[in-house]
């Protein structure tokens, strides 16, 4: 096996392993988002920069609008559950 090809076997490997890290820095950043920190204070819990936070926190404002949207036509009774 060559360097090259240990190189793509070592990413396959991690490849699994960078996606679960991303998806829980992903959760984390939305519920941060969510309990209105900052986008700097995010940034910094996440060791990101600033600006990556507020790119990936784009569509963020697209769910919060779908939900004020939805408050607006459902009445109480569509909400409770059981």
């Amino acid at each position: 096996m060559d360097h090259a090809e240990d190189q793509h076997t070592i990413r396959e490997w991690l490849r699994p392993i960078d996606r679960d890290a991303k998806e829980e820095r992903n959760r984390y950043t939305f519920e941060m988002w969510l309990a209105c920190y900052t986008q700097q204070k995010i940034a910094d819990a996440v060791r990101m920069a600033r600006e990556a936070v507020a790119t990936e926190a784009k569509p963020f404002s697209t769910i919060a609008a779908l939900a004020r949207s939805l408050s607006s036509w459902l009445t109480p009774a569509c909400l409770k559950f059981g």
